[in-house]
């Protein structure tokens, strides 16, 4: 079988040089298509649940910010990033823009990673699919860490082929730093981490050195160890968002992470990946250990390891398995992708292929822009709306899960000051409490006295799990008041509570 020839070098060459046509539609003309199609329509969502918990932690103070940082370790990395994004504005455009710039980013440097292992026209195919990939389009407009996840990951790459290529102690340093960046960003990118560093055992012998390797990865270990502490001391019951495993979630899943174009790009994905097994098996009969298996081992343990091991863990009794965390896998199916369809060096294959892959990823990409396809709309400003026209000025407001209140007040907030707005008596002001962004839910503490109305928020899905602290709070509230309103919407319930008359 034709094999794709290894583009790592040992020697230098002038990056002008590398300027060709490849490079410039690499790096400038596709990061540019890339880049209108992730700012399209940014900001036309309104925020939800998860986004309204990054706007808060990246409104902290700086010492906030750093408190919340040690002691619960998730994402900061992408917090800090907002934080500066909020210096020019507080739209969604604003607050979703760093998220979008780390993708956009991402482009030109797959393009340049993906050049370096594989080859010019490998990578070409591999960065074009990857500009139309519907996931990620999404996860650009959303302001959480995938993007920056993605990023980060696609640079370990980079820096992985500089360490395979120059064992130096800088380019260890390097890509150490990333790679434990990476699982800050998202604790998912160790799975990622881990693939790479599996897919080492594929190098000649010459150019892999158990005690070094052994080393990086130890220390990449060693400096996430506050996540992982972290990690372990997450209620098992904080996973009751993640859906059962069966197969008819798992198609849904593949559905989306393959493009969001139907069950065509599941198929045709699907056989890319199989054929790719097939591939690494003859190469690694063939050559055993060489760089080209390496090469071709690497995308198939970036793409495939996470998806085992969240399958296993799922069914192990630890869900874990779900389209968004498995957003990761992207970078390395479009590169086993571009790899394979180069492999048939012949431009009456090769063309067609990537016109297709590429019609029906803009075609997911399309289909994202009308329907959201991961979530019911939680439409916050619907909801502040009505509080803002039913409330008066006395009136308290209750919201379960406290998160809710996020993107609530940041819409309420744009209603003028004289509009009535009901004082937060859970979860308690920020003013009291500022860290409890990401903390656990706990039995809410309720100080009712001295409002004759109190509105209750509650989202639909703690319903739906019958959460005992709906119960507790409804119960405090019966003592002295009498339900008299409830008004759904897609995502949450909101019920008035009036005082009862004293006797």
């Amino acid at each position: 079988m034709s094999t794709v020839p290894i583009a790592i070098s040992s020697k230098e060459k002038s990056w002008i040089s590398e300027i060709n046509l490849p490079f410039v539609l690499g790096v400038f003309v596709l990061p540019a298509i890339g880049a209108a199609l992730r700012f399209h329509q940014i900001g036309l969502k309104p925020l939800w649940f998860d986004e309204g918990m990054s706007l808060g932690c990246a409104e902290l103070s700086w010492h906030d910010s750093l408190s919340l940082a040690i002691r619960e370790p998730v994402q900061w990395p992408f917090y800090l990033a907002m934080k500066f994004s909020l210096l020019f504005g507080n739209s969604e455009t604003f607050v979703r823009l760093p998220s979008t710039l780390f993708m956009i980013a991402a482009i030109p440097l797959l393009f340049i990673a993906a050049r370096r292992l594989v080859g010019e026209i490998a990578a070409l195919i591999a960065t074009a699919l990857f500009v139309f990939s519907a996931e990620m389009v999404k996860y650009a407009q959303e302001a959480r860490s995938y993007g920056l996840e993605v990023f980060l990951l696609i640079l370990s790459l980079y820096l992985l082929t500089n360490l395979v290529e120059r064992p130096t102690r800088r380019n260890q340093l390097a890509y150490v730093l990333i790679c434990a960046l990476a699982v800050y960003a998202h604790m998912y990118s160790a799975l990622v981490i881990a693939a790479q560093g599996l897919s080492l055992f594929a190098l000649p012998a010459n150019n892999f050195r158990p005690l070094r390797w052994l080393q990086t990865y130890a220390s990449i270990v060693l400096i996430t160890i506050p996540m992982w502490i972290f990690v372990a001391r997450i209620p098992a019951r904080e996973t009751y968002y993640m859906t059962p495993l069966s197969p008819q979630y798992a198609y849904y899943v593949f559905q989306h992470l393959f493009g969001n174009a139907g069950p065509l790009l599941v198929l045709v994905y699907s056989i890319l990946f199989a054929a790719s097994v097939i591939a690494l098996i003859f190469i690694l009969r063939s050559q055993g250990r060489s760089h080209e298996s390496w090469v071709r081992l690497l995308p198939v343990m970036w793409t495939g390891l996470p998806i085992l091991m969240t399958v296993t863990a799922t069914y192990l009794g630890k869900p874990s398995f779900g389209e968004r965390y498995l957003v990761m896998c992207v970078p390395g199916l479009v590169l086993l992708t571009g790899s394979l369809v180069a492999s048939l060096r012949r431009a009456a294959l090769i063309l067609p292929i990537v016109l297709v892959l590429s019609v029906a990823g803009y075609a997911g990409v399309r289909n994202y822009y009308h329907v959201d396809y991961e979530r019911i709309p939680e439409n916050y400003p619907e909801l502040a709306n009505f509080i803002a026209n039913n409330s008066a000025a006395e009136d308290a407001i209750v919201f379960y899960w406290s998160r809710m209140e996020i993107p609530y007040r940041y819409y309420m907030n744009r209603f003028p000051s004289r509009v009535p707005r009901p004082e937060s008596i859970y979860p308690a002001p920020r003013s009291v409490d500022p860290l409890r962004i990401i903390a656990v839910e706990g039995p809410p503490q309720l100080g009712t006295a001295g409002y004759p109305r109190v509105w209750l928020v509650v989202h639909r899905m703690a319903t739906m799990r019958s959460d005992p602290a709906i119960d507790q709070i409804t119960a405090t509230l019966d003592h002295e008041f009498s339900l008299e309103q409830v008004t759904n919407f897609n995502t949450f319930t909101v019920m008035l509570y009036v005082r009862n008359s004293t006797p």
